[in-house]
């Protein structure tokens, strides 16, 4: 992993600016190569996962509690939606991460992280990832 990005548990940290330009939801080259590790450690991991657990990968998209002022999102709501499936969609259609395994939700800006946040977690606890535009470690 390179610098502004950071292991915390079973999350793995990203400054926002790895992913994403400030208000966009287009992943950068280097937010992808990111991902990528990512997904290459999911998919390398996902046979030892035990049958019986249903796992899902879900993208969770936050942003600050700043009010978006023009561009090309009307607000927060679609900026974090968008910056979630983003992630879900290339992960699905380049890194061949099963879209059955996939979910993408956005949180606009009713529950912010202080800053634009990607947050990649599975419901059975065997991965995460956080993308904080701050540095700072989603608080849970």
């Amino acid at each position: 992993m390179q610098e502004g990005v950071k292991i915390s548990g079973d999350r793995f940290v990203f400054s926002s600016e790895i992913l994403f330009s400030s208000g966009e939801a287009v992943l950068s080259e280097g937010g992808k190569k990111q991902i990528k590790q990512i997904a290459n450690l999911i998919l390398s991991i996902s046979d030892k996962i035990p049958s019986n657990i249903d796992w899902i990968l879900r993208v969770d998209g936050h942003t600050d509690d700043k009010k978006i002022r023009g561009g090309k999102y009307k607000n927060n709501w679609e900026l974090s939606q968008a910056r979630a499936l983003s992630v879900v969609l290339y992960m699905q259609e380049f890194l061949n991460v099963p879209a059955y395994r996939l979910a993408a939700t956005g949180f606009g800006d009713d529950n912010p992280l202080r800053s634009s946040t990607v947050l990649i977690s599975s419901s059975c606890g065997c991965s995460s990832i956080d993308v904080d535009h701050s540095g700072q470690r989603w608080p849970r």
